[in-house]
């Protein structure tokens, strides 16, 4: 049986852990609480293999977490956020979505928290 060199390598690839095999830059995410009136934002964020745990942020502090896409670009991240004791969930990090955009981009949410992609 003949296998060419590029279908041993795409086999290779296939079977390493998502996470050992760099095809994109890493990706830093900053979520910053610009929320009104002096608030704390509760933060929770995660994603398949990843829990980042439960965070804290003062007005005007930030969160950041980085990582590098998978290479079958599927990487997701979502967040809770939580102030004034009502939870909204976002997806913060999409890589069919985001993973496209120039090195430094930033959004807003309605709410005024900050995502940042550097």
């Amino acid at each position: 049986m003949f296998m060419s060199t590029r279908t041993v390598i795409l086999f290779w690839l296939l079977m390493q852990p998502s996470s050992s095999v760099v095809i994109w830059p890493k990706t830093t995410v900053i979520v910053t609480n610009n929320l009104e009136d002096g608030q704390d934002l509760l933060l929770h964020c995660q994603s398949a293999d990843d829990d980042l745990g439960m965070q804290h942020l003062r007005p005007n502090a930030s969160f950041s977490w980085s990582f590098h896409v998978n290479v079958i670009g599927t990487t997701l991240f979502h967040c809770s956020f939580q102030w004034k004791d009502v939870l909204h969930n976002f997806t913060v990090f999409k890589a069919a979505r985001d993973v496209k955009l120039c090195s430094r981009f930033r959004r807003k949410n309605e709410f005024d928290s900050e995502f940042v992609y550097a």
